[in-house]
């Protein structure tokens, strides 16, 4: 499609909805750096979802315990992406 298709401006733009949602979650939460931490839980959301798709029963679960392990991080330091999230 492209991002100069309507179907691939709306998918963008659905999906910039998403990452904004979730870098207010990340504001709420005192998180360092929400817009970056929010484009990683977002890549690992969409991973799960594709994973899933895949067949693998078990991306849910994976895809908690490394959730588990990005909020820890964030808990004790500066988000390790801050200086290459993208605009």
């Amino acid at each position: 499609m492209g991002p100069d298709h309507p179907l691939g401006t709306a998918s963008t733009t659905h999906l910039q909805n998403i990452r904004s949602f979730l870098g207010d979650l990340a504001t709420q939460a005192g998180i360092a750096d929400p817009e970056a931490f929010a484009r990683t839980w977002h890549i690992l959301m969409k991973g799960s979802i594709v994973a899933a798709m895949e067949g693998d029963h078990e991306a849910a679960q994976r895809a908690k315990t490394l959730a588990q392990l990005l909020l820890a991080q964030a808990a004790t330091a500066e988000h390790p992406l801050a200086a290459n999230h993208v605009s």
